[in-house]
Formats: structure tokens, sequence, C-alpha cells
């Protein structure tokens, strides 16, 4: 019985030494464990700031895009009013001078209205003047009839 009582101690002593390697065993098992998760969860934080990162690149690319866009169609609307504004020139320097030229063609036209006056008023005057001279002749030359025919009734 001693020894069944030795055999027993023996296998209660390898039991707990077994016990004890297994404990050792489940804490190194729980402490991997706990390892494994730690760097699953730094991996998932990881993986999930990059991919905010990513998708803050994405949103700042197409802010980007979209900034570009506005600038452009602001500048097309930058472009577009100096073509207006030039327009606006043009046609304006176009009225100024078509309405130079119609005063001055009116100017003119009125000046040659004033030159034809005048000009009527000196043939009108060179008419009177002729026809003044031609009575004045018809006059003399009627007196000298006159005359000549009391020369031949005096004769």
């Amino acid at each position: 019985m001693d020894k069944d009582a030795e055999l027993l101690a023996n296998r209660i002593a390898l039991l707990k030494q077994e016990e004890g390697k297994t404990r050792k065993k489940i804490e190194e098992t729980k402490k991997k464990s706990k390892e494994i998760i730690s760097k699953k969860k730094q991996l998932e934080e990881k993986q999930a700031k990059v991919g905010k990162l990513l998708k803050e690149q994405k949103m700042s690319a197409k802010e980007k895009e979209m900034q570009d866009l506005v600038n452009y169609q602001q500048e097309m609307m930058e472009i577009k009013k100096q073509r207006q504004e030039e327009m606006r020139n043009v046609q304006d320097n176009i009225y100024s001078s078509k309405q130079a030229g119609a005063k001055n063609l009116k100017q003119q036209s009125y000046q040659n209205d004033i030159r034809k006056q005048e000009f009527a008023q000196e043939v009108a005057a060179k008419n009177q003047e002729k026809k003044s001279l031609v009575r004045l002749q018809e006059e003399m030359g009627q007196q000298k009839l006159k005359e000549l025919k009391k020369k031949k009734m005096q004769q």
C-alpha cells in the first residue's frame, strides 16, 4: 500500500507538474492572444487611418478639381466680360465716328447751302446788273434812234 500511495503521490506530483505546465501554456497563449488582438486592433486602426487618408486625398483631389473648375469658370467669365467691354467700346467708337461723320456732313451741307445761296445772290446781282446795263443800252439806243430820226426829219 505504501507503494500504491507513493505511486499515487508521484502521479499527483506529475499531474501537478503538468497542470503547472498547462497553466503556463494557457498564460502564454492568453498573452499571445492579447498580443495578436492588440496587433489586430493596431492593424485595423492603421487601415482605418490609411482609408481615412485616402478618402481625404480623394476628397482633396475632388475639391482641387472643383476649385480648378471654379477658377476656370471665373477666368472664362472674366474673358467674356473683357470681350463684351471691348465690343461695347468698339460699338461706342463706331457710333461716335458715325456721329462725327454725320455732324461733319451736316456742316459741309450747311456750308454748301450757304455757298449756293451766296453764288445764287451773286448770279442774281450780276444778272440784275446785266439787265440794268441792257436796259440802259436799250434806252441809249432808243434815244440815239430818236435823235437820228430827229436829225433825218430836220434834214
